[in-house]
């Protein structure tokens, strides 16, 4: 608690904070991995990730790349974050 910074005072059970980014890539030759990695909302083919940061700003967490079609859902669902953090806690 030492360590949390003042944006985070108010819900100090907040231990990590994730978000799936995208980040652009080459255009793959094969067109099927082209149009799993484009991304009509960057206009561009993309890779996405899913990066958790602990509140003291360190990241805990990089998943693999997935293709930039991917939903948010699907890559937190597939790395199981969520569920291996939580059973850390509960059990």
């Amino acid at each position: 608690e030492m360590f949390t910074p003042e944006c985070f005072k108010w819900c100090p059970n907040v231990r990590i904070v994730l978000d799936c980014t995208k980040i652009p890539c080459d255009i793959p030759k094969n067109m099927e991995k082209q149009k799993a990695t484009y991304s009509s909302y960057k206009s561009q083919n993309t890779l996405k990730y899913d990066v958790g940061m602990a509140v003291n700003g360190c990241i805990s967490h990089c998943s693999p790349a997935f293709p930039g079609c991917t939903s948010d859902r699907a890559i937190v669902e597939h790395t199981g974050i969520i569920l291996n953090y939580f059973q850390e806690i509960w059990f």
